[in-house]
């Protein structure tokens, strides 16, 4: 019962969308259906007719209707088929469009603890939704349609063929009851296994450098052959489900074949059925039974769509911002107020300052808060007029970049400078690469600024994808830029270049640092620790005071 219920709740969230989908193709499953019953019923008059009397008006009139009726049933089956197609793009336009939006809304702890690139793997299991679910309406429907159909007509035939069809029902209702939900259960195991060991393979590959000795290689060997063979281990005991409920229909098919002829022979015998209601019977049984002695294909489909929609609502788990904002927001001025341990400070537009901090966790707790990550701080900070409980986080990070590590992202480095820019002034862009000594390494690759970086910032180093994330930020025309624990990844030369153009400019900066600058303009200097924020004349008055620090 709470697998069947969690199928609908992933068929709520998941297929709901698409319902009306769905019921136009199981209407025209139904027609088919019902017309596919007309075959057995034609054969029946047409043996009623040969056994009667050999009339060729009546065999003609009779082939022209079930012509008729298979031409109606193709037509039918063109157009389910044309529906599905129509869903197929549906679901994958709809899914794609709110893992994407769900993405962009999920907080900075969704992402991390769960590895979201990892969890992002799981999208591909909509092409299994697609495809099951494709084949379960158009063809295990159709075959739920055609038994409940033909077994309904059967008992008309006789009150015997009734208690055939209560035998046959109890025997479909005790192999799904005894296997079904603990396949369902171990479906989803080895889906879970499957993912598993991907994550592996993608951490090896991501961390080829650092296997790359011949201790690890062992060890690697094993890790992989502990998760294929976790995996084996979880396909046996799914396939072992599976394959008794196959082994049982097929038991069944073959039984009640022989019980059908059987019990109709002898009905035929006692003169209590016709030859014609026989054979029609013989044929409705026949396609009931060969039916169900093919249905393993669908249960298995069943089993791979619940653990599909299984792993793709993880990809609706994500929490969004609880604060989306106003929708509208107009700011007075650029002024950042920050409430740091318990202290006001207020940095003002266009101005720069370097801040000291011994405590990596005040540093962190800072940095998230900028971000809009941390909303508990929130009403502690405010941005000129607005306070932070009125912004969401992208309304935050189009005003304040916190640089801290590369952002990048696997596009060209041209997208990556301007992306989401209207107009795009090349001018600008050589400029700001000009000034970080990027120029000469971009244009000199094979493609030049349209070179496209790999997700790691391939081919570009780590030094120079911090380079190009704070290009993007001149670019970009950011208000309020805050470096943390930069100083080491650039020589003297540079940094202080850098540090000059942003000082000079109209933005704000920030520098969180454990290095005291003595050579940049900074307009506040300020220290934080324990004894609360000390607001330094100079920067050799800061020198002081972080002596005991160093």
């Amino acid at each position: 019962m709470n697998k069947a219920k969690s199928f609908l709740s992933y068929y709520r969230q998941l297929l709901k969308p698409e319902g009306p989908y769905f019921i136009i193709s199981i209407i025209y499953g139904v027609a088919v259906s019902l017309i596919t019953l007309a075959i057995p019923i034609s054969v029946q008059a047409l043996v009623n007719t040969i056994a009667f009397g050999v009339l060729i008006q009546p065999l003609v009139i009779l082939t022209i209707l079930l012509l008729a009726l298979l031409i109606i049933s193709s037509f039918l089956k063109g157009l389910q088929t044309y529906i599905i197609e129509i869903f197929q793009r549906h679901f994958f336009i709809r899914v794609s469009t709110d893992v994407a939006h769900n993405l962009m809304l999920s907080s900075k702890y969704d992402v991390t603890e769960t590895y979201g690139v990892e969890l992002v793997n799981r999208f591909f299991d909509i092409m299994t939704v697609q495809k099951k679910s494709t084949t379960l309406i158009t063809g295990g429907i159709a075959l739920a349609l055609q038994t409940v159909l033909g077994l309904i007509l059967l008992a008309f035939y006789h009150p015997y063929f009734l208690i055939f069809d209560l035998i046959l029902i109890v025997i479909l209702t005790g192999i799904w009851w005894g296997f079904g939900r603990l396949a369902m259960a171990t479906a989803v195991e080895e889906s879970n296994k499957k993912y598993k060991l991907a994550a592996w393979l993608e951490e090896v590959a991501r961390s080829n450098l650092l296997f790359k000795r011949e201790k690890f290689r062992r060890a690697i060997y094993k890790k992989t052959d502990d998760s294929v063979f976790s995996y084996i281990q979880t396909r046996k005991r799914h396939f072992r489900l599976l394959f008794s409920q196959i082994v049982l229909l097929l038991i069944g098919y073959a039984i009640l074949s022989a019980l059908i002829l059987g019990l109709g022979g002898f009905l035929v015998i006692t003169g209590e059925l016709s030859l014609g209601q026989l054979v029609a019977a013989e044929l409705i049984v026949t396609a009931i039974l060969a039916g169900i002695g093919s249905a393993g294909k669908y249960l298995e489909d069943f089993y791979d769509l619940y653990a599909a929609l299984n792993k793709i609502s993880y990809l609706y788990k994500f929490k969004p911002d609880e604060n989306l904002g106003k929708p509208h927001v107009s700011f007075e001025d650029f002024n950042l107020k920050v409430k740091f341990n318990d202290t006001p400070v207020t940095f003002e537009k266009g101005k720069s300052y370097q801040i000291l901090c011994p405590y990596y966790n005040w540093k962190s707790d800072l940095i998230d808060t900028l971000r809009g990550f941390d909303e508990k701080g929130r009403s502690k900070i405010q941005l000129g007029n607005i306070s932070y409980e009125d912004l969401c986080t992208f309304q935050l990070n189009d005003h304040i970049a916190v640089i801290q590590e590369p952002q990048v992202f696997g596009g060209t480095i041209l997208e990556n400078l301007t992306l989401g820019l209207d107009k795009i002034s090349m001018d600008k862009v050589d400029a700001a690469l000009e000034l970080l000594d990027l120029k000469k390494v971009v244009y000199s690759l094979e493609d030049g600024i349209d070179t496209v970086l790999n997700p790691n910032g391939f081919p570009l180093w780590d030094a120079q994808l911090l380079k190009l994330t704070i290009a993007r930020e001149i670019i970009q025309g950011t208000e309020i830029i805050v470096m943390v624990d930069l100083f080491e990844n650039f020589d003297r030369k540079l940094h202080h270049k850098m540090l000059d153009y942003l000082v000079d400019g109209d933005r704000t900066l920030i520098v969180l640092s454990s290095v005291v600058d003595e050579e940049t303009r900074f307009n506040g200097h300020i220290l934080a620790d324990a004894d609360g924020i000390h607001i330094c004349s100079d920067a050799s008055e800061l020198k002081k005071m972080w002596v005991k620090y160093e």
